[in-house]
């Protein structure tokens, strides 16, 4: 180690170029430190708490798996192992201020029914008495909650070219249904059902409805042949009280019969 003289004001040129180098040894083994031996350091907690901002120069590699996720937004969305979320849910408003929202159209199989070919040269007969039409539910046998169905579409169109006016009403609940016998259900797909209830032709006697509870869920106005296609007013669901959506309607600008022909959209979702 070089060494200063007071006498000389010099470092001693005997021993100027002589340094101590002093080394570290690890005490697990006893062989000198270095990077691929490095002093057995633990910081002694598993929690760490760090107040203010940490740079980092270099590259961060962090591990994480399924089973031992670091936990994230991200990582905790998957269907893979023990993930089963295969969505990230959002709380409160998202605002978009650029880009784009894609928006996918619900999975499901589509089913149609209508009342083209029931009678022949003529619909469904109203009068001016709001009657039931139709009814439509997911059945309540081998299904549950989840097992959901949507009216996608549906048309009224009537033969009456002189302007005729129709009001209608959608409830959804159990009406109380009284006047002719209640029709059967009948399958419409793998899981919803519908029921046609008897119009007011020639000598029929006809349904005729009260609410009974059931919530009016729309209503709407045909004025002249047809309605614009429109969707149903509520999802349908399943399990041992489905949600039975029922259409009703009559005619308000005369007692004249009137007959209206219908074709329904029904997407059962999987």
């Amino acid at each position: 180690m070089a060494q200063w003289r007071a006498d000389t004001q010099a470092f001693d040129q005997l021993i100027s170029r002589r340094y101590e180098v002093m080394m570290l040894a690890n005490n697990a083994n006893g062989d000198i430190v270095s990077v691929t031996n490095p002093l057995p350091v633990t910081l002694g907690s598993e929690n760490i708490t760090i107040t203010g901002n940490v740079n980092f120069v270099d590259t961060v590699n962090v591990s994480s798996t399924p089973q031992n996720p670091v936990h994230t937004h991200i990582t905790e969305v998957g269907t893979s192992n023990i993930l089963n979320v295969p969505y990230l849910p959002i709380g409160g408003n998202v605002n978009v201020t650029s880009g784009f929202i894609t928006f996918s159209d619900k999975l499901g199989n589509l089913f149609s029914f209508n009342n083209h070919a029931i009678n022949t040269n003529r619909g469904w007969t109203m009068d001016d008495t709001m009657r039931p039409v139709v009814s439509i539910q997911v059945s309540n046998t081998a299904t549950s909650i989840t097992d959901l169905a949507e009216i996608m579409e549906y048309e009224i169109g009537n033969n009456n070219a002189s302007q005729s006016t129709i009001i209608y009403e959608w409830y959804e609940g159990e009406i109380a249904i009284s006047g002719a016998a209640i029709p059967a259900w009948t399958s419409l797909g793998t899981k919803c059902q519908y029921r046609v209830y008897q119009d007011k032709n020639s000598t029929n006697q006809s349904n005729t409805f009260t609410p009974n509870g059931a919530i009016m869920r729309h209503s709407g106005i045909i004025i002249g042949k047809n309605s614009d296609a429109d969707e149903g007013p509520a999802t349908l669901n399943g399990g041992t009280t489905p949600n039975m959506l029922t259409l009703c309607m009559r005619r308000v600008d005369n007692s004249t019969k009137l007959d209206v022909w219908f074709a329904f959209t029904i997407k059962e979702l999987t």
